[in-house]
């Protein structure tokens, strides 16, 4: 249906065409909104949000139902912002993997690909020292976190959308 509607309405940038695997918890919990029904209701007005502003409209008729977010539903609101903002920045995949460097403990991979990858490692720079690999950036740090996300959507939705 997700494919269905994003064709009907012709969107430059496609949310669809992001591959996004970050280790966070981020969903509508059942003390929440416990009825399946309306919680399914409530993701799919959540995903088909066309834009940040639609996003945004979408989550103060949520918060106005139901009050406000607990941290995995305002988790998974900061997630959809950042497929927005990486869909327009012609991204095709942000994911992370669990890594353990010589003499350090566990840390996490993140990887960025996509498409202007020098504006983007630009606008990325501050967060650490990037590695590129092909169409590939990549990031050793601790832990992904919702704060690295914010940070992400931030950098990101300062580029300019690339055409088409």
């Amino acid at each position: 249906l997700d494919l269905v509607h994003e064709a009907t309405h012709n969107k430059k940038a496609s949310r669809a065409n992001l591959d996004m695997q970050l280790p966070i918890t981020a969903l509508l919990p059942t003390h929440y909104i416990a009825d399946l029904n309306e919680r399914t209701r409530w993701y799919l007005a959540l995903s088909r949000a066309d834009n940040p502003a639609a996003l945004a409209q979408q989550v103060a008729r949520l918060q106005k139902t139901y009050g406000t977010l607990p941290e995995e539903a305002e988790n998974l609101v900061k997630l959809l912002e950042l497929q927005h903002v990486a869909a327009n920045a012609h991204l095709t995949a942000i994911a992370s993997q669990a890594i353990t460097p010589p003499g350090k403990p566990k840390h996490e991979r993140l990887l960025i690909t996509g498409k202007n990858l020098p504006e983007i490692l630009h606008k990325l720079g501050d967060l650490g020292p990037w590695v590129v690999r092909g169409s590939t950036l990549t990031l050793d740090i601790p832990k992904i976190t919702i704060e690295l996300v914010e940070e992400l959507t931030r950098a990101l939705s300062s580029l300019s959308p690339l055409p088409g």
